[in-house]
């Protein structure tokens, strides 16, 4: 009823591990939802802790995709300056945020022009 082999149903049962196909296979087999097979709420924690230097780029990311996509902060061309000061980072951050402002231009989110040695960021019009 499922495809699956015999050795997979058993590891299934002895073992009470399984992959998500399947699981959802025997579930679609059985007439059964998924949530109908767990009384308790799933833990989902990731296994491993990521380093506080992946956080904080995450939470730079998060806020610059805030800032570009939900605000209207770029509407005016902006120095990376200008965002520094807007995050409340700290400015030695600012190489990191220009290659962040590089990328989000690559994907067409934003555009850039230089004034002299200054590069100035706005939502692609």
């Amino acid at each position: 009823m499922t495809g699956l082999t015999v050795n997979t149903i058993s590891n299934m049962e002895n073992n009470g591990k399984a992959t998500l196909n399947s699981f959802l296979l025997v579930c679609r087999a059985l007439n059964l939802q998924p949530k109908e097979v767990f009384s308790d709420d799933i833990v989902l924690e990731p296994h491993f802790n990521l380093p506080p230097s992946s956080k904080k780029r995450l939470e730079l990311t998060r806020q610059l995709e805030e800032l570009i996509y939900h605000s209207d902060f770029f509407d005016d061309a902006k120095r990376v300056a200008d965002v520094t000061r807007e995050l409340g980072v700290d400015p030695s951050l600012s190489n990191r945020i220009s290659v962040f402002l590089g990328s989000y231009c690559k994907k067409g989110s934003l555009e850039y022009f230089r004034e002299g040695k200054i590069n100035r960021y706005k939502k692609k019009s």
